[in-house]
């Protein structure tokens, strides 16, 4: 349907663009920065983090711990991505006996995009209703030799604490 008023509606979004336009502008801004951030941490997540969490967890498994890797998103009304994470849970249990709700053991990387930032939560197998989280360096500091330190002083606490 064409517009009979073309000029009066032209004025009006000139209007709205002079005074929100910085403002669209910024929040345009932040979902890129968010959204490249989200694929950053994707890549390190494929290339080093979930590889590293496999192997842990198919280690565990072989000596009679239940070891499960899992993942999750939390996205924005208009589809961009806000958080995702990697979990490894564990359990002393067989899967019949385990609980299927509460806190469970394990530990979990969490990359914020709002935040820019990623942290490593840990809940341990004596404790696990307390968690401990850890922010991690920016994205542009890792390494895998880092990141596998850092989860390997996690699963200490995983473990021990």
């Amino acid at each position: 349907m064409p517009l009979h008023q073309e000029s009066r509606f032209g004025a009006l979004l000139a209007r709205f663009e002079e005074e929100h336009g910085d403002m669209l502008r910024r929040r345009r801004e932040q979902a890129a920065a968010r959204a490249a951030f989200l694929e950053r941490f994707r890549h390190f997540e494929r290339c080093v983090v979930a590889p590293c969490l496999t192997e842990i967890a198919d280690r565990l498994q072989a000596r009679g711990l239940t070891a499960f890797l899992s993942h999750a998103y939390l996205f924005e009304p208009d589809a961009s991505g806000v958080e995702q994470s990697i979990l490894l849970t564990f359990s002393t249990r067989p899967l019949k006996a385990r609980e299927m709700y509460g806190p469970e053991p394990g530990l979990a990387f969490l990359a914020d995009g709002n935040a820019q930032q990623v942290r490593l939560g840990t809940r341990s197998l004596g404790q696990p209703k307390e968690e401990h989280v850890t922010v991690l360096p920016l994205l542009e500091q890792w390494t895998a030799e880092l990141i596998e330190e850092d989860i390997l002083a996690a699963l200490d606490q995983v473990f021990f604490a």
